[in-house]
């Protein structure tokens, strides 16, 4: 008898047996194993997506953000804006109010009227004039950038039409100033975004 032939049978036999034993053990390894290979590669991909979608949510996050602040950043330079307008139109009525009092008194002196102490009140009110109109000139500028409105026109209508000097002239300048005031208060509520209130007197 042929000896190899005999030992590759037998070694064939035991293969077999050794595969029948460890089949069942050897599939449920390699499900096991298949498995987690597929659920790795699913988590890979879930992964992947989270992090794509968590940048873009970020990137989002972050243009709201720095759009919001921009808006309040221009909003808050426009209230800071259209209160100081306001607050120097107001103080140059007040101006021209002392002015044209002074200026009457001037128009009416007899010679025992104190004209160099009138004079000096001009002259102190007149300054006052003066750097109320250049803050105000400085301050409209400043609303040509941040304004959305007209007012600035009609702040440098009432900035140029500065020629008043006599009692009269004064009291127009006055009434001038109020009505500005009306004009900057409704362009401040369009600009600002606040809502009119019914009844009130600048309408």
């Amino acid at each position: 008898m042929n000896w190899t032939f005999a030992i590759s049978v037998a070694n064939l036999c035991l293969l077999a047996v050794g595969l029948g034993f460890w089949k069942p053990w050897l599939g449920a390894y390699g499900g096991e194993k298949g498995k987690n290979l597929a659920r790795k590669e699913d988590l890979d991909a879930i992964l992947t997506e989270v992090k794509a979608v968590t940048a873009a949510t970020k990137e989002i996050e972050s243009k709201l953000a720095g759009d919001l602040w921009n808006r309040q950043t221009i909003w808050n330079q426009r209230r800071d804006l259209y209160g100081t307008a306001i607050r120097l139109v107001h103080s140059l009525g007040g101006t021209y109010t002392r002015l044209q009092f002074v200026a009457a008194e001037l128009a009416v002196a007899t010679p025992n009227t104190n004209i160099a102490a009138l004079k000096a009140q001009v002259r102190v009110h007149l300054k006052t004039l003066n750097d109320s109109l250049d803050e105000l000139r400085q301050t409209n500028s400043l609303l040509e950038i941040f304004g959305e409105n007209n007012c600035p026109g009609q702040i440098w209508e009432y900035i140029l039409s500065d020629k008043a000097d006599d009692s009269e002239a004064f009291k127009q300048r006055c009434m001038a100033s109020f009505s500005l005031i009306a004009s900057l208060v409704k362009a401040a509520k369009n600009d600002l975004g606040i809502v009119e209130r019914e009844g009130r007197w600048y309408k």
